[in-house]
């Protein structure tokens, strides 16, 4: 029997060749991605990632490895699709659409993810909008708020999710959302009349708005919208519920910062794209039509006696009379092998459950500098 200090140096020579193997497997993929690129071909072929994983897998002597082999090679392959789209993205200019005007929280979840030398950023008015601009492919990504740490799921947006089967979440990000009031230069609180902002922005500051009752809110589409209504305005009576970026950028004061109800409020904005992606730590799916209730249910057991956590479940009105269809995140990606036998089971005995993608949990960085990895 060798001893450890023996078996140890062993492994690391291999990992040595390992390393030195990756690296040369890197560079062909990378010329791969380059005639991709050069043919205008898709980055993601189903048909050939299949036969390279069953190929891959044949070469095993000892099958009983096989689960950890495929858990491999996905890997591997996931990994060389990244490197190819980061070519790709490099070589052309990325169309993001968001919601709102600039100065809103979706304008920066936006600038985050998708910095200026990463994408072309383009703003719409509704929510329905951005869908509609990944669906005719006159965007590549798309970010939209999903939901909100005080006040839960923005619905709108869940149910545009839960209608469209061309979405798939690629990635989140947690933004930080700390709402001033804003008010024209020289206005002060007793000035006071009339407020705007998003209904998110209202339901967020619902305690500080209660010390007003006499205020009349005026919801719009966006906050930074609200900000710019109360610049052009110039009206002192007005005032606006935003951030302290909406504030420079339409030069208003802020009359009271940080008039959220809860501290450490943030959104968490998903990432969407036409194509799905199989690496990170979340897997969504969507239970629509008239069984979703019991397709539900159904999963929520298939999960735990798979051990894979379920980490949220959100209801909408819309599956039929009275019925309801349902968001579902869980634990894991689509290409870990618990993940993927349950989630093999629940598509085998409810046909219209909806796998909206796997991709990694907010770590605080956008979307181009790696949380897509």
């Amino acid at each position: 029997m060798e001893d450890l200090y023996t078996l140890r140096t062993r492994l690391d020579a291999l990992d040595r060749e390992l390393i030195a193997l990756f690296e040369q497997r890197m560079a062909l993929c990378v010329r791969i991605g380059a005639y991709k690129a050069e043919n205008d071909l898709p980055v993601f072929q189903p048909e050939r990632e299949a036969q390279v994983l069953e190929s891959r897998l044949a070469l095993l002597e000892d099958a009983s490895w096989r689960p950890y082999a495929q858990d491999f090679v996905r890997t591997l392959m996931e990994i060389s699709k990244q490197a190819q789209r980061a070519l790709l993205e490099k070589k052309q200019d990325l169309r993001v659409a968001y919601q709102g005007i600039e100065g809103g929280y979706g304008e920066e979840a936006a600038s985050v993810n998708f910095p200026d030398q990463a994408a072309q950023r383009v703003a719409y008015p509704t929510f329905a909008d951005v869908v509609e601009a990944l669906l005719d492919n006159r965007a590549d990504y798309g970010v939209l708020p999903l939901e909100n740490s005080a006040t839960g799921p923005i619905a709108a947006v869940m149910d545009l999710l839960l209608a469209n089967a061309g979405l798939y979440i690629v990635g989140e990000y947690n933004l930080p959302v700390s709402h001033c009031l804003l008010g024209v230069p020289g206005a002060a609180l007793s000035d006071i009349t009339t407020v705007y902002s998003h209904e998110q922005g209202f339901a967020q500051c619902r305690a500080f708005l209660s010390e007003h009752p006499a205020w009349q809110c005026v919801p719009v589409r966006n906050t930074a919208l609200a900000a710019q209504m109360v610049s052009q305005q110039g009206n002192a009576a007005c005032a606006a519920i935003a951030s302290a970026r909406a504030a420079a950028i339409y030069r208003l004061d802020i009359l009271q910062r940080d008039i959220q109800s809860q501290s450490g409020n943030s959104t968490r904005f998903c990432i969407l794209a036409h194509t799905p992606r199989a690496a990170g730590e979340k897997t969504a799916l969507a239970f629509t039509g008239e069984q979703a209730a019991a397709g539900v249910s159904d999963a929520i057991r298939t999960l735990a006696a798979y051990g894979v956590p379920l980490l949220a479940l959100h209801a909408r009105p819309g599956g039929g009379r009275f019925g309801y269809r349902y968001f579902m995140e869980i634990a894991g990606g689509a290409q870990k092998t618990r993940t993927q036998q349950a989630l093999a089971q629940i598509q085998a005995a409810h046909g219209e459950v909806r796998l909206m993608g796997s991709y990694c949990a907010s770590k605080g960085r956008g979307f181009m500098d790696g949380s897509k990895a």
